[in-house]
């Protein structure tokens, strides 16, 4: 488990604990002050498909920036650290990341969230690192001209040949609607992107997204404004992944 504890001089930090899993005895605790030794909070973790690693990903204060994605890698046996990698963005605003994943043969950590541009307000942010070293593979903004676009979930297609990511897109209207976008997974190349927007045109915000275990569909599920009367009710979509 993963998320935010306080530091004290240091406010808050990451704090990721193992447990035994049959008897939830505490196997190792592990704490990431980033590096403007300010607010750091996890987010979102992932484990690789050999069990041998965990990810960790979250918001955390940069020397001059504001809030950096700050992604961790740490050995599952021990909790030792083996790598950490940083993304600031241009406008060295709000970047938050929500969401990752691991692709099925473990070489590649998936990071969504949202990120201040300097050209709109904020945009979903996707980024592919090596699992093995932490390298930079490729990422991806989206921006679909409103001014607020913020990514909450991705998933990873059981081949590993695409991931998904979808969340809360605003219209040049003011009104926001699920957007999901599908990349391919090796290139970051936009495979598909699809928008729901609900009868009554209001607010529509995704807030979680699946691959079905033979790959062909996509759900995404959220939560969707009616204004008559004015109240929210789920609502999902299902997609053809391909």
């Amino acid at each position: 488990m993963t998320g935010q504890s306080d530091g004290g001089v240091t406010l808050s930090d990451y704090a990721t604990i193992a447990y035994d899993a049959s008897t939830g005895a505490q196997r190792w605790v592990t704490r990431f002050n980033g590096s403007g030794d300010f607010f750091d909070e996890a987010s979102a973790l992932s484990v690789s498909p050999d069990g041998s690693r965990v990810f960790v990903t979250g918001t955390s204060t940069g020397i001059s920036s504001l809030f950096d994605y700050a992604t961790i890698a740490y050995d599952v046996s021990t909790g030792a650290k083996i790598w950490v990698k940083r993304y600031e963005g241009p406008a060295k605003g709000l970047d938050i990341p929500s969401s990752i994943g691991v692709n099925p043969d473990g070489t590649t950590v998936f990071v969504t969230g949202t990120s201040d541009r300097l050209s709109s307000l904020s945009d979903y942010f996707t980024i592919a690192y090596d699992a093995e070293n932490g390298a930079w593979l490729w990422s991806k903004t989206y921006d679909a001209q409103g001014s607020y676009d913020s990514a909450s979930a991705l998933a990873v297609t059981p081949d590993g040949t695409q991931v998904v990511v979808t969340g809360s897109s605003q219209e040049a209207t003011g009104d926001a609607d699920y957007a999901t976008i599908a990349y391919d997974s090796e290139t970051g190349h936009q495979i598909w992107a699809k928008r729901y927007d609900s009868k009554g045109n209001d607010d529509d915000s995704a807030g979680a997204i699946a691959v079905s275990p033979d790959g062909l569909s996509v759900f995404v599920t959220g939560r969707s404004l009616h204004s008559e009367p004015p109240d929210y009710d789920f609502a999902t979509v299902s997609y053809a992944a391909s």
